[in-house]
């Protein structure tokens, strides 16, 4: 990760947010809060869909066309996430996952789940400052989660 010269004296999140054709040119003033107030104490890697168009502020470190997401991954040390199914080759990593799902019912109406992510277990806040809160308290986070999460779709893909 020395293209992006990380500075290795903080922690590392990556936010990579799922596609939102209602919203591909614009990212929720909620969500930059969020970003900007993370990014006071780790360093905040953005990797948009490659569909998107969004600029995001100086804090954070724009990752949207680094070429391996994979690269990215291995150099964070927690990812948020949404509805996206970057979760399940996150979860591999065994480091924490928290879902922010700010905009939870316009998602729902516009695209549907083909499963809810609430039902995976994760950890999930609607708000910005309860997900600050939670990543604060990440000493906490119960990783058994992850480990149920790859069980079930390991076993899910040996059926076929």
């Amino acid at each position: 990760m020395t293209k992006l010269q990380l500075k290795h004296d903080r922690k590392v999140i990556l936010y990579a947010p799922t596609f939102r054709d209602y919203a591909m040119d614009t990212v929720s003033d909620q969500v930059i809060k969020t970003l900007d107030t993370l990014a006071q104490k780790y360093t905040v890697l953005v990797r948009e869909h490659y569909f998107s168009n969004v600029d995001f502020p100086d804090t954070v470190v724009d990752v949207s066309n680094y070429p391996d997401v994979n690269e990215l991954m291995i150099a964070s040390d927690l990812l948020i996430t949404d509805y996206s199914s970057i979760l399940l080759d996150y979860a591999l990593l065994h480091k924490p996952i928290f879902l922010y799902l700010y905009d939870w019912e316009q998602y729902a109406q516009y695209r549907g789940f083909y499963t809810s992510p609430i039902e995976l277990k994760l950890p999930y806040e609607y708000d910005g400052k309860t997900l600050v809160d939670a990543i604060a308290n990440v000493k906490s986070y119960d990783d058994s989660v992850l480990t149920q999460l790859v069980t079930k779709y390991q076993v899910d893909n040996n059926r076929y």
